[in-house]
């Protein structure tokens, strides 16, 4: 059984200006605090390193933030940056309407609740449901809301949470921030 879940929203498309939209993208989602920030020191190939059954290289640690302000200050073109971003209003609405709207029987004791942004090109995929792996994407922006556990019902989850208000609402001002449609995909790691 699965032990976290992320429903991301992510774009394939090359951002013209990264550090803007990484600006606007944190503003809007206010965390309290960003506690862990990682570049890359190589391009990221996860999906490539997978299936060869190689090691992902280290990432650089960088420092914690206290606020929502400074994270583009740490973006490199080439790499990958990911940052886990704590107490953000947008990630609580999202995990309580899980909660308030979801049957426990389909959601089990999973909601996702904390942002996780990553900038840069990177994979998408998952090993969970696919032993094999799946691949989603490439992509150059994703927005993940992560939370620990797994839905009861990964069908019948995955259909529900997208049709939720606050859901779509997230996904709409992300869109406006980011200035194109995101695709959405929701899938689970163990």
């Amino acid at each position: 059984m699965s032990q976290s879940g992320n429903l991301t929203f992510f774009t394939t498309v090359r951002l013209s200006d990264p550090q803007a939209v990484l600006r606007a993208v944190v503003e809007f989602l206010q965390p309290q605090c960003i506690p862990i920030i990682a570049r890359g020191t190589e391009e990221e190939h996860s999906w490539a390193d997978f299936l060869a059954d190689r090691d992902e290289p280290d990432d650089q640690m960088l420092p914690s933030l206290p606020g929502a302000e400074g994270l583009d200050r740490y973006y490199r073109e080439g790499v990958v940056l990911a940052a886990h971003l704590d107490g953000s209003p947008v990630g609580l609405r999202i995990g309580r309407a899980v909660e308030s709207h979801l049957p426990k029987e389909i959601r089990g004791d999973y909601a996702p609740w904390d942002p996780y942004i990553r900038i840069g090109w990177h994979d998408l995929w998952e090993c969970a449901e696919h032993e094999e792996g799946f691949f989603f994407a490439r992509a150059f922006l994703s927005i993940a809301f992560f939370g620990y556990f797994s839905p009861s019902n990964w069908k019948e989850f995955r259909r529900a949470i997208f049709e939720l208000p606050e859901v779509r609402s997230a996904k709409a001002d992300l869109e406006r921030i980011v200035g194109q449609p995101l695709e959405q995909v929701i899938y689970w790691s163990v």
